[in-house]
């Protein structure tokens, strides 16, 4: 059984006290799914910088 999916695009944060996982899964132009993982501080200017 094959998943549709229901978006192009999503994203995930998993929050810590020390540091932030961010996750966003999209479809490229090709129609490839790409995914981004990135990680930032906990303090305001890694938070700026995930913004």
């Amino acid at each position: 059984m094959e998943l549709k999916p229901l978006y192009r695009c999503v994203a995930a944060l998993d929050v810590h006290q020390s540091k932030l996982t961010v996750c966003v899964l999209y479809e490229d132009e090709a129609g490839e799914t790409q995914v981004e993982l990135r990680e930032f501080g906990g303090f305001k200017r890694d938070r700026k910088a995930m913004a």
